[in-house]
């Protein structure tokens, strides 16, 4: 067993006192105003399709060459997506086989 020296044992210690005091996980105040103009610029979001989303980043799988990943996604979209969606993601399916 490893002999600690008397200062790496405090500087351990010091170490633990320390990330007592850290505060970094305290939750900080934020601005109305930031908050504001941050939901006002993610506003789009709560218009997406998510069955579009991820036959949309299929695609890109199948660029990138992510086959077993692209394939995945379109069993999703086939399952879940409108029928549009659903046509899509078996034509990009049957193009991988």
């Amino acid at each position: 067993m490893p002999v600690e020296s008397e200062s790496t044992a405090n500087l351990f210690e010091d170490d633990v006192a320390d990330n007592k005091d850290d505060n970094s996980n305290a939750a900080t105040p934020v601005d109305p105003t930031f908050a504001a103009q941050f939901a006002k610029d993610f506003d789009f979001v709560n218009t997406l399709d998510s069955s579009q989303v991820t036959l949309d980043l299929a695609g890109q799988y199948l660029q990138l060459g992510e086959y077993d990943s692209a394939k995945r996604l379109l069993n999703e979209v086939i399952t879940q997506g409108n029928s549009t969606q659903q046509n899509q993601a078996q034509e990009m399916l049957a193009r991988t086989a």
